[in-house]
């Protein structure tokens, strides 16, 4: 069976000059995507995630989250997809259901910080080994010095995955998208009416 990224390999081992995306006028190639995700899943590696682990990815439209979301599955972890728009609130119980424990993110958008909630989800869970953010361009440093960005966790990583013979197949994990929806009861929200009865 094919998966995601075997479709991203074999484009890249066909046309790797090819574009991928396109943000703010830049251009990303399918090599560029592949190169990225491939540091930065070895940049997981050395932070010590392995095969299976859950990773949260929560991010707006932007070449990094490609990046990101290829990169966690290079290394055979699960990635957790989060909506942009949840509260505090909401995403202490999307990532404590989810069991993540690592987090790209994106710092927000005009008046919607978001990182301040990802910080006090953090504090208030502690589940979160890693915080990573995505800033608009992959190679951008970290709009806040306490956090690293992408480009430092795929700082110094070799633009070839090292897998390891006992990661997993990718195809195999599954790919865990949270909606915004309420939960039916946690410790952190009253039951909630199902209106689909």
């Amino acid at each position: 069976m094919s998966t995601i990224v075997d479709f991203l390999e074999r484009t890249v081992a066909l046309t790797p000059h090819a574009t991928y995306a396109v943000y703010h006028g830049r251009r990303f190639s399918f090599q560029e995507i592949n190169e990225w995700a491939n540091r930065i899943a070895n940049g997981l590696l050395d932070a010590g995630y392995v095969p299976g682990e859950k990773i949260g990815l929560i991010c707006s439209n932007r070449p990094g989250f490609l990046c990101a979301y290829f990169g966690i599955l290079k290394l055979g972890a699960i990635p957790t997809i989060l909506a942009t728009n949840l509260t505090a609130r909401d995403l202490i119980h999307e990532l404590g259901s989810a069991e993540a424990t690592g987090l790209f993110t994106y710092e927000g958008i005009g008046n919607t910080q978001f990182l301040e909630s990802v910080l006090t989800a953090q504090k208030d869970l502690g589940l979160l080994r890693n915080i990573w953010l995505i800033p608009s361009m992959p190679d951008d440093p970290s709009p806040d010095p306490e956090i690293p960005s992408i480009a430092d966790l795929a700082s110094g990583q070799s633009a070839r995955f090292r897998s390891t013979k006992a990661a997993p197949d990718p195809s195999a994990a599954p790919v865990y998208i949270r909606v915004n929806r309420p939960c039916q009861g946690c410790r952190n929200h009253p039951p909630q009416p199902n209106f689909n009865d």
